[in-house]
């Protein structure tokens, strides 16, 4: 299928913490058209409901943005157990903004969104950001600054000044 890069476990599995019951994966997109990369998604869950690995949709799918997501139940074969399967999709430019952020684990990311708010700047899944403002009493966003990291994990860990972590090492609880 065109339009999108390997999948790439995310979640505690990629920080080597064994979690029977969900595999959560990041499907990077790079698209010639928007109207292609929103098919990505649709396309890649009829095919797996068809060869019978989704066995039930879990809320829906969210598959309005490039930055869609799918919840739902799936087993390889009848004879292995279901588990709860996440799928993001995300535009390319984002994948290492994503893979901090799904990687986790939750105090791990509260922690290097703290220290960026305390460099002033604002970390999220879809990157690094620069001159963002917030209103003190509300924080909602009155500038949304510039994206100064997003591609890799390390560009992050770099411009926050952050000695490089592998996922394992990012376990804090």
């Amino acid at each position: 299928m065109w339009g999108y890069r390997y999948p790439d476990h995310s979640g505690s599995f990629r920080r080597t913490r064994s979690c029977w019951w969900v595999s959560s994966y990041l499907l990077p997109i790079s698209f010639l058209t928007y109207t292609q990369a929103l098919r990505v998604l649709p396309i890649l869950l009829q095919r797996l409901h068809e060869e019978n690995i989704i066995v039930a949709d879990l809320g829906g799918e969210d598959n309005d943005e490039l930055e869609a997501k799918y919840m739902g139940l799936c087993r390889r074969s009848p004879v292995d157990r279901v588990r709860r399967i996440d799928i993001l999709t995300i535009p390319f430019e984002q994948w290492g903004a994503a893979l901090v952020y799904f990687t986790g684990d939750d105090i791990f990311n509260r922690s290097m969104r703290l220290l960026a708010n305390k460099k002033g700047m604002s970390l999220n899944q879809r990157g690094l950001y620069d001159g963002v403002v917030r209103d003190p009493k509300t924080r909602l966003k009155t500038a949304v600054g510039r994206i100064i990291a997003s591609r890799t994990e390390q560009e992050i860990f770099r411009a926050l000044g952050v000695p490089w972590q592998e996922p394992h090492e990012r376990v804090r609880a």
